[in-house]
């Protein structure tokens, strides 16, 4: 289909004239341009302020992206020579199509930042990202920090965490000798259930301290999986101001390191 950049949004044809879909431009909330590295597209996501009906279904989350490599290879049982003429000349018209692509979809997005001026794309980090199973997904899924949230756009149900949404975050299961744990992040909506990116292996665990602290998110980490339904209820039960008085997000630091409580009280 085609994609088209107009004054006050994007309107996308599909090949059959009556798949229109239109996204306004002030219902954007988040725009992402991922270029393909390793995977097999190049896209641009939108994650919306208010849902949007495509088809049947209400989304808040709208891609467009083009494949730019074969998903699954016809594997015959005598492997081709890694010097078959035709084998690299395919590897490299590969090459080309997803530079070709990354470069189309790298204009585009420019464009649509002029036409929508307050618009800005934002290009996961590649080097920041980490194994893990995020909640929409029951699958181990390739997640990535954004300047502005935390994402996976490559397989679908989608996984969007816009930062400004973050009230804290919560490492649990980080326990020496575990090689897993998992990030819990809570919503400054209270109301919202908290989201659970699970079975991140501990090697990122330092990096993701490092990204939140310089997203200036306040986090905390602890031994156990807490029951987040029973304290959000406890939460919501006290009311937002009595539960700040009565220490707030404090009890969280019990469960972990006590080097927090020595830190300067005018910090």
């Amino acid at each position: 289909g085609t994609l088209e950049a107009h004054t006050n949004g994007l309107r996308y044809v599909g090949a059959k004239a009556e798949e229109q879909v239109d996204v306004i431009y002030s219902n954007i909330k988040n725009a992402f341009f991922q270029p393909a590295k390793k995977e097999i597209k190049t896209l641009i996501h939108f994650h919306l302020h208010d849902a949007i009906m495509i088809g049947k279904k209400k989304t808040k989350d709208v891609q467009f992206y083009v494949e730019v490599m074969e998903a699954s290879y016809a594997l015959d049982n005598a492997r081709r020579s890694g010097y078959d003429p035709d084998e690299l000349e395919e590897e490299q018209r590969e090459r080309q199509l997803r530079n070709r692509m990354n470069q189309e979809f790298s204009n585009f997005s420019k464009k649509i930042e002029d036409q929508a001026k307050d618009l800005e794309f934002d290009i996961p980090y590649r080097e920041l990202g980490f194994y893990g199973v995020p909640p929409h997904n029951k699958s181990t899924s390739f997640i990535m920090p954004a300047v502005n949230a935390l994402v996976e756009l490559t397989e679908p149900p989608w996984f969007v965490m816009p930062l400004s949404d973050i009230e804290i975050a919560h490492f649990e299961r980080v326990v020496y000798g575990l090689k897993n744990f998992d990030l819990v992040l809570v919503f400054k909506d209270f109301s919202e259930k908290p989201l659970h990116v699970n079975a991140i292996n501990i090697e990122h665990l330092d990096a993701l301290k490092t990204w939140l602290d310089s997203c200036n998110i306040k986090f905390y980490e602890g031994t156990a999986n807490l029951n987040w339904n029973a304290i959000m209820k406890n939460i919501n039960d006290t009311g937002i101001e009595g539960f700040y008085e009565d220490g707030g997000w404090k009890f969280l630091n019990m469960q972990g390191s006590s080097d927090e409580e020595e830190e300067d009280p005018d910090d």
